[in-house]
């Protein structure tokens, strides 16, 4: 094939990336490979693309290989440091996303791979400080202040992991783990008044999440019925399938005495989740009370 040909191929290679054709891109990668022995970007995007794909072992094979014709090139050894993590052979991954960094100290993402290898690894502190590196190479980044805000917490450092949530928050004022962070962290220092503003920006929440802040705002029908009134009803505007949140709601404006609207909100549970005893039982309890 003429040199000319290899590079309409690579174009071509090129253009199906960008175009996310990755089975195809792959193909095609792998015949720019196979003519152009020497071409390390070949080897490397090909491998990337087979770890992508769930082909670990040749992936690993193509970006090794890449390294053999270039090992200098930073960012095919933190290609290869994810693979690695893939495969769970952690130590090694962790020694080539090193290398990433001794050829380029400020590549970004190997930074926030090591810490969260380290985070992983239970190593809070090590894990932090590589979260401080992320944050001094690209400060206007929210994603490095949310996992070093993560990191903090994990020691229960609150004070500074709040402050890094709100960090995140102040580049980019919708995002949505910055403010399930910081949202957790609030219900810990029993800071609920926050925990429903910063709950009025949420503006997407998986079931899961739902499940964990009315777990945690439980303890809140017995201290402050009003609150909770407040709390479970953002909860459930955000999640409406969840019948727990309406339920704990429900619950909150019987301690309130406020009846009807106690009726209208278990009956909703009801529409939710027919075979309800609980909601049943309070139903006919906040009606004898009308």
């Amino acid at each position: 094939m003429s040199s000319q040909e290899i590079k309409e191929l690579a174009k071509i290679a090129d253009q199906l990336l960008n175009d996310n054709k990755i089975v195809e891109a792959a193909n095609a990668y792998a015949r720019l490979a196979e003519v152009d022995k020497t071409n390390a970007d070949a080897f490397l995007t090909l491998g990337e693309l087979q770890g992508e794909m769930g082909q670990l072992e040749i992936g690993l094979k193509n970006i090794q290989h890449s390294l053999e014709l270039d090992p200098d090139v930073s960012y095919a050894w933190l290609s290869l440091a994810y693979l690695l993590q893939a495969k769970g052979d952690i130590e090694l991954s962790i020694r080539s996303a090193l290398k990433a960094v001794e050829l380029e100290y400020e590549l970004l993402d190997a930074w926030i791979f090591l810490g969260a290898i380290a985070g992983q690894s239970g190593k809070l502190r090590e894990a932090e400080n590589c979260g401080w590196r992320a944050i001094c190479l690209n400060p206007d980044n929210s994603d490095v202040y949310v996992n070093y805000a993560n990191t903090l917490y994990q020691q229960s450092k609150l004070e500074e992991a709040e402050e890094a949530y709100l960090a995140a928050l102040k580049i980019k004022p919708s995002h949505q783990q910055a403010l399930s962070g910081l949202i957790i962290l609030l219900f810990t220092q029993e800071k609920i008044e926050e925990v429903i503003s910063a709950l009025s920006k949420v503006t997407d929440l998986p079931l899961s999440v739902a499940q964990t802040y009315v777990s945690m705002g439980a303890d809140l029908l017995e201290k402050n019925a009003k609150l909770a009134v407040k709390l479970f009803n953002r909860i459930s505007e955000i999640c409406p399938a969840y019948s727990d949140a309406i339920l704990n709601k429900s619950k909150a404006l019987i301690k309130l005495e406020l009846y009807n609207d106690a009726v209208v909100s278990l009956e909703q549970v009801l529409q939710l989740s027919p075979r309800s005893l609980e909601a049943r039982h309070l139903l006919g309890e906040a009606k004898s009370r009308l």
